[in-house]
């Protein structure tokens, strides 16, 4: 139980760091990392909560007061679920969801209705979806996994081991077809 109300808190303390860290610095691709780093940094001290406080937190009925070791692994895996498969996903939905942000786009327009070029122009409040390209590309080349030379977009020996990675991945959980369909 102690184990569900430190996650649950330092989650609370997590949102507000990285609202407060947006607010003050990172844009773009560097805003996951530093997301990645704030998580990093706060497991030890939830670690070191864990260790400093009493097992009952004194409040929790003895019934519900678990083995030490237990608890600890169980917040370490909460606190992380929470994070891998919480905050950070919601964030990506919301920072890099193509398909959500056309539909801000057409509902935050204020005609009625928008044409397949209106969407195409005003993607990403007005910016279109050429900048939106150029925005991963620019990722892709901060990142080290593509270069650019004399307008051609080429992948890094590491952007091709990453490509593979993640074809491989894609093929495998089935995400879409690579080739011709197998039963």
């Amino acid at each position: 139980m102690k184990a569900i109300f430190l996650a649950s808190a330092m989650c609370l303390v997590y949102l507000a760091l990285v609202t407060v860290a947006f607010r003050l610095a990172a844009s773009g691709a560097k805003r996951a990392r530093l997301m990645t780093l704030l998580f990093l940094g706060t497991l030890p001290i939830l670690v070191t909560l864990h260790l400093l406080t009493p097992p009952d937190l004194g409040f929790i009925p003895p019934a519900l007061v678990e083995n030490p070791e237990v608890e600890l692994a169980l917040l370490v895996f909460l606190y992380s679920s929470s994070f891998l498969g919480g905050v950070l996903q919601l964030y990506n939905l919301a920072d890099r969801g193509f398909s959500l942000r056309i539909a801000i786009d057409i509902s935050q327009s204020h005609v009625d209705g928008m044409t397949v070029t209106d969407v195409i122009q005003s993607y990403s409040d007005g910016k279109g979806i050429n900048w939106m390209y150029q925005k991963r590309i620019d990722d892709l080349v901060e990142l080290k996994l593509v270069e650019i030379e004399d307008d051609r977009v080429t992948a890094t020996p590491e952007g091709l081991q990453v490509a593979a990675r993640f074809s491989w991945l894609r093929n495998f959980i089935r995400v879409e077809a690579t080739g011709p369909h197998r039963e």
